[in-house]
Parts: structure tokens; C-alpha cells; sequence
């Protein structure tokens, strides 16, 4: 099959690789992180000049990029080259309400639009055992399983246009949560003075044991702050879509609005695209 991938970066260039080995003809989109580009075009992917170069010549698209607001952009950008019968896939996390926006325009033409935004991080890209949370009609979905296969070893469908990215913002709701807290409580251990290695051995043998703390916490008692590869911003917007999608279900609360409020203001205090194992490194800022 004729693929296009726009957004081959951290965790796209896991994904790319596994279309790759799935035998699917794979066009990417440039962008500035060339090694990762060279790297898919080593393994036999093809670059494609342009956006809408890559809508012209692919069967199935798929985006896999920061924000709404780009996925927008870049479906813009590719519109004239969009024909009938293509299918596109947004694997980013984004505001439910634009994904069935664009699955409504993209119908009008004949195009089939799904999002399924990814659980797991870029080890799982490399592995292609990510989980999908989809959200289509049920001939899209059908469309999109298989490719959705070559990356992921779970494959979700939640229902029409726009409930993947609403079941994966209350699923990174969770996650968001669960890293605050394990930032917050290896900061008071520093305080108290209290031994991250002994803490950690411990915690690993009760229930607060989780992928999230193992990510952050191998590395961390290494004093290496880098482990869970997810940047600031990128948490910083996942969790102001959920606030946002809470807001519209008049369920807010105020635990929901700390976790925002953690992550708006690491984002404004340093640098956005720091990884945010890495705040486990800095001060809390309520001392101040």
C-alpha cells in the first residue's frame, strides 16, 4: 500500500520504521530533525516535496503531530492534492471537536478521516506495540485497522469521529496525574532526606508500582532526569484538551485543575520541550 507520513519525529520515526516492515511504500514529509528523515529514507522511504506532493500520491496519510492547530494546517496543505477514496489517519492527540470537524469537511469529498491518538511512548513506536484509540465510522475503522496494525498491539475502536481523542484525554488525564504525583512525592523525598533508591525498591513491590513510575524513576536514581521522553509542552497541551473537554461535560474539578496548573507553570519556567521526568530535578515552586 502507498503510504504518506507526515510527522516522522520521536515518535513517528518508530511508527515509519514499522510500516517499513510491513512491506508498505512509505513517502514522509520533511522537517527539521533530518536525521530522522535520512534514517526512513535509508530504509527505503521516499521524501515528498511538499504536503500536498504527499496527499497526491498516497492511498492512506498518516499525521502523527503536535497539536490541532498543526493537524489543521497540514490537512490544508494537503487538500488539493486530496482525491476521493484516500484515507486519512491522525494518530496526534487533539481536540475531539477538530477531528470531527475534518471528519465532516473530508467526507463531503469522499475522504475518510479517523483519529486514533497512541498509548505508549517511543520504545513502543520502535517495537510496534502501541495502543490505538479510535475514533471513526465503522468502514473507516475497518479501513484503517490494518495499518493501524503494523504499529500497535491493541487497536480500540470508541465510536464515531472525534471519541478516540476523547477517550485519550481522559486516559492522559490519568497518566498526567499519576507523573505529578510521582514528581511531587520524590521531591518531598529529597526533602525529608529520605533515599530514592530504598524508596524506589520499595514502592516497586507495592501498588503504587507503574509503567510511569518505572520511566521516570530507573533512570532518575541514576540521576539521569531524561527517561520519560515526553516533553513539557506536549503534556502542557494534552492536559488543557482535557480540561477543556471536562469543561464542556460540566465535570471540572479541582484535582483536575492542580494537575493543569503543575504543567503551566513548568512549561513557563524553563524550556517547554524539556521531558518532564525532568522536573523531578527542579525545585518546587510553591516553596517560593
Amino acid at each position: 500500500m502507498r503510504i504518506g507520513f507526515a510527522g516522522a519525529g520521536i515518535m513517528g520515526q518508530g511508527m515509519a520504521e514499522n510500516l517499513i516492515k510491513h512491506g508498505h511504500e512509505l513517502r514522509v514529509l520533511g522537517h527539521k530533525r533530518r536525521e530522522r528523515i535520512e534514517a526512513l529514507i535509508a530504509l527505503g522511504a521516499e521524501e515528498a516535496a511538499s504536503a500536498e506532493a504527499l496527499a497526491s500520491t498516497s492511498e492512506v496519510i498518516i499525521l502523527c503531530l503536535p497539536n490541532s492547530q498543526i493537524v489543521e494546517a497540514v490537512v490544508a496543505d494537503m487538500r488539493p492534492g486530496l482525491t476521493a477514496g484516500q484515507l486519512v489517519i491522525d494518530t496526534t492527540t487533539a481536540e475531539p471537536q477538530s477531528s470531527r470537524r475534518l471528519h465532516g469537511e473530508l467526507k463531503a469529498r469522499g475522504i475518510g478521516f479517523v483519529d486514533a491518538p497512541l498509548a505508549g511512548g517511543t520504545k513502543e513506536a520502535k517495537a510496534g506495540q502501541l495502543g490505538a484509540l479510535v475514533g471513526a465510522a465503522a468502514e473507516d475503522f475497518e479501513r484503517a485497522r490494518p495499518v493501524l496494525d503494523c504499529f500497535c498491539r491493541q487497536v480500540s475502536w470508541f465510536g464515531g469521529p472525534g471519541a478516540g481523542n476523547t477517550a485519550k484525554l481522559i486516559s492522559n488525564y490519568h497518566v498526567l496525574g499519576t507523573v505529578a504525583v510521582i514528581i511531587e512525592a520524590f521531591r518531598l523525598a529529597r526533602e525529608a532526606e529520605i533515599d530514592w533508591q530504598k524508596l524506589y525498591d520499595v514502592m516497586l513491590c507495592g501498588s503504587g508500582n507503574s509503567l510511569a513510575l518505572r520511566r521516570i524513576m530507573d533512570a532518575a536514581v541514576a540521576g539521569d532526569f531524561d527517561g520519560y521522553a515526553f516533553s513539557v509542552a506536549n503534556a502542557t497541551k494534552d492536559i488543557s484538551y482535557g480540561i477543556e473537554l471536562l469543561q464542556s461535560m460540566q465535570c471540572t474539578t479541582p484535582l483536575a485543575e492542580a494537575i493543569k496548573d503543575l504543567y503551566v507553570k513548568a512549561a513557563a519556567s524553563g524550556d517547554p520541550q524539556r521531558f518532564i521526568s525532568r522536573l523531578l530535578a527542579e525545585s518546587d515552586n510553591r516553596k517560593h
